[in-house]
């Protein structure tokens, strides 16, 4: 025989599961909030663990189908839906479903998890596009999968469920809830702009230059691919920028004269329909734009005031200097293999400072710590060129040789072993300072007094910090002193450590002679 009524026996059969699984089904008086119960239970108690520390009981909210005939599925008001979305409880919807000949009735419960919360959030987006705003005569349908079915079970998979939740599954469900259907971003836009305009857009928006006006933009909300709600923005603006997504990328400028020049920059490429593709290389002096058919333009500007990193202006200066070969043109995109062009025989003429700045830029690049970030011009290095020499020298791999005059000669056995110093210049903004220790490799009596030869340096230390040189050599002296109390004997001083000077008094830790450099 047939339940008459079957949707009251169905919530009477759902109380009675949960009491024997130990769950509180509290049914809701007035039901206007799209759940028909408030399950509760208490966790187990942790053993070891405080009164006050243990987890609290848990809640969930319940409302139960039912049906007769055809498939497992139901629906709910959208309304209902979505306040289970944002609901930081555990929500379930739970089907009593009747066989078509009324001889078996299976039970069905589905959470309302990621994929319903995302399939509601959608269908709430698209009743706002299309202007529906009575969402309790919406409905929204549900359907139940053979995994759903939990006959005879049907309490303790809830419980299971349940008690499975991290404590911050609140959080974690509010946090989906704001999010899903923003995965793609949730701000898009539509640009207009004659058909005339479209090379100059393409252009822009590889970031080859900034000059390019629309002259219509609307910007507008989505989720789920879907606007609604008034523009954020619409209208002709002043001033856009609207760029492709950038790609890490190096472009690289080899002379057959041995010089290779690298500068690392974003590659982007943007295609319209019937405009065809093009891409580019951008960096702080290069860019390059590249067409369908493969022909690739690089331009390069520079004024001797325009101020970069280090590793730049290297490139740059290099560049000038494998220009007076042939060059070969190697874009690298991170994700994709190299490209290169053929050997470009069309050398040009380079000013013999670019020789000059290349082989001072080299070692001073290896200065600046890693949080340091020096921007200099080559104006900056021109106007201190003998100090730079200097300091770069004393940096630079080569031997050095100190030549010094000594009141009495070093006694024996005591030999050399170390020179110990400090370098430092002023470069536009900023002070380059660095100590530096190299081995003693020889060690003899010449014509003009006592030889000491020094190997390739050691950098201790270095740094390249915004400032005056009477801002930071204070501190610098002071940690070479610390670095000098730790060397053993045999380590040479000149100028109790500055070797900027030309001429000075050597010094040997560990003993009492000292001399005067005659020359380095």
């Amino acid at each position: 025989m047939r339940i008459s009524d079957f949707p009251n026996w169905a919530e009477a059969q759902f109380v009675a599961l949960c009491a024997a699984d130990g769950l509180t089904a509290n049914k809701a008086i007035i039901d206007r909030f799209g759940w028909d119960y408030l399950v509760e239970f208490d966790r187990v108690r942790m053993s070891g663990i405080a009164h006050d520390e243990q987890r609290g009981s848990a809640t969930a909210r319940v409302q139960i189908k039912s049906k007769r005939g055809g498939s497992p599925s139901t629906r709910v008001k959208l309304v209902n839906a979505l306040r289970f979305t944002k609901e930081t409880d555990p929500c379930f919807v739970v089907l009593f479903h009747e066989s078509r000949d009324g001889l078996s009735i299976r039970q069905f419960v589905r959470e309302f998890d990621t994929g319903l919360m995302g399939a509601t959030l959608k269908r709430a987006r698209e009743a706002e596009r299309d202007g529906q705003s009575a969402l309790n005569r919406i409905e929204f349908a549900i359907s139940f999968s053979p995994a759903d079915e939990h006959t005879g079970q049907l309490a303790s998979w809830i419980k299971e469920t349940i008690d499975a939740k991290p404590d911050d599954h609140g959080e974690t469900k509010r946090m989906l809830g704001e999010t899903l259907g923003y995965e793609q971003g949730g701000i898009r836009g539509v640009i207009r702009f004659p058909a005339s305009e479209v090379r100059s857009f393409i252009d822009h928006a590889l970031g080859l230059h900034a000059d390019f006006k629309p002259t219509d933009v609307t910007i507008r909300r989505e989720r789920f691919d879907i606007a609604a709600g008034d523009p954020l923005f619409t209208g002709a603006p002043d001033r856009i920028e609207v760029r492709a997504h950038p790609t890490p990328a190096r472009l690289t400028i080899q002379g057959t004269n041995g010089m290779t020049a690298c500068f690392a920059g974003e590659f982007r490429s943007f295609k319209l329909p019937g405009a065809g593709a093009r891409a580019s290389f951008v960096s702080p002096f290069v860019k390059a734009s590249l067409d369908e058919g493969g022909r690739l333009e690089v331009n390069y500007h520079h004024a001797g005031d325009s101020r970069a990193a280090l590793q730049d202006q290297l490139a740059l200066t290099t560049l000038h200097v494998a220009g007076r070969s042939a060059l070969t043109v190697i874009l690298d995109v991170d994700g994709f293999e190299p490209v290169g062009s053929k050997v470009l025989d069309m050398p040009f003429e380079a000013d013999e400072w670019f020789d000059w700045f290349t082989a001072v830029l080299k070692p001073l690049s290896a200065i600046p710590r890693q949080a340091d970030h020096p921007q200099l011009s080559l104006d900056d290095l021109a106007s201190n060129v003998e100090n730079l020499t200097t300091f770069v020298e004393w940096v630079s791999d080569g031997d050095v040789t100190l030549v010094t005059v000594l009141e009495t000669g070093f006694p024996d056995p005591v030999r050399c072993r170390n020179l110990l110093g400090y370098v430092h210049v002023v470069l536009g903004d900023f002070t380059f300072t660095a100590i530096i220790r190299r081995p003693c490799l020889d060690q003899r009596e010449g014509k003009d007094g006592l030889e000491l030869v020094f190997g390739d340096p050691v950098v201790l230390e270095s740094a390249a910090r915004k400032g005056s040189a009477s801002e930071h050599l204070p501190r610098l002296r002071q940690r070479f002193r610390e670095l000098a109390e730790r060397v053993g004997v045999g380590t040479v001083m000149v100028n109790d450590g500055d070797l900027t000077a030309d001429e000075g008094i050597v010094t040997m830790l560990k003993s009492n002679d000292a001399g005067r450099v005659k020359s380095r």
